[in-house]
């Protein structure tokens, strides 16, 4: 009957629970998405690389005009997805591109991917990159931001946590932007807004996109006016040497002052690999 013992502690064993498997990637991550996109933009200097998967982005940085070529990105194994930039390229009034060695804004609204602890939507960073915010279950401190996208020294805490605070916040011009609400930060509302796509045209500017809607918001005066635009952009409109531009699919589109359709530039497509 030695066999018994043997028997019972098996038995025993296979009762355990498992400990659960946390992941911390998926198929759709920045690792895998590096891998797989990194290639297509191997010698993309002056061109965007077509794909269905890729989208243009546009933005004023550095002095230049930027378009930056995004994917939808998971942050590590979470509900979140972000468009992050995987190349850049300065853009003059033509549409002519020309490869930047960097990607530009890349840390505002996650689309460096949020290597740092900003992600899983955690908090924002400024648009002008000067401080970065981070949330708690009863505050939101707000950081100077280092020239290494490191956290410095505090600059005020907000508490307890604005309802008005919702994951997908923009911070521009020291104001928190999100679910058609703005506040400052001492955590006192300022204005509401229609629920849409934050987009900033400019520093002391931001247009609430939803479709062919806009609403301009200026951030000095705290006045909102609704804009009718001519299409439903898929980034910008963007101001840019005393002009407007946006991006509609892969065509640049030049606006007048009031941000009226005056040109569209089909953006140069990299011919196909023949490997």
């Amino acid at each position: 009957m030695r066999w018994l013992p043997f028997l019972f502690l098996a038995g025993v064993a296979a009762a355990q629970p498992r400990r659960p498997v946390v992941k911390t990637g998926a198929n759709d991550d920045l690792p895998h998405h590096a891998a797989k996109f990194g290639p297509l933009f191997d010698g993309a200097k002056d061109c965007i690389p077509k794909s269905d998967e890729v989208t243009v982005a546009l933005d004023a940085y550095d002095g230049k005009l930027v378009a930056c070529a995004q994917v939808m990105t998971r942050q590590g194994a979470s509900v979140f997805l972000d468009n992050v930039s995987f190349a850049c390229w300065n853009v003059d009034p033509n549409g002519k591109l020309s490869r930047r060695a960097d990607l530009g804004r890349s840390y505002f609204e996650c689309q460096d991917g949020c290597p740092t602890e900003v992600g899983y939507r955690n908090g924002a960073i400024a648009y002008d990159g000067k401080k970065l915010s981070l949330a708690s279950e009863d505050a939101v401190t707000i950081y100077e931001r280092k020239p290494d996208g490191t956290k410095g020294a505090v600059v005020t805490t907000i508490k307890p946590v604005p309802d008005a605070f919702s994951p997908d916040v923009a911070y521009v011009g020291g104001m928190f932007l999100g679910d058609g609400h703005v506040f400052d930060e001492t955590g006192t509302e300022l204005a509401t807004l229609p629920i849409g796509d934050v987009r900033v045209l400019d520093d002391a500017h931001v247009i609430v996109v939803d479709g062919k809607r806009g609403t301009l918001f200026d951030l000095t005066t705290k006045k909102a006016q609704t804009i009718k635009l001519d299409k439903p952009y898929t980034s910008g409109p963007v101001a840019f040497g005393g002009k407007a531009f946006a991006i509609a699919g892969r065509q640049l589109v030049v606006l007048d002052a009031k941000l009226k359709s005056k040109r569209t530039i089909n953006l140069p497509a990299c011919r196909a690999r023949s490997d």
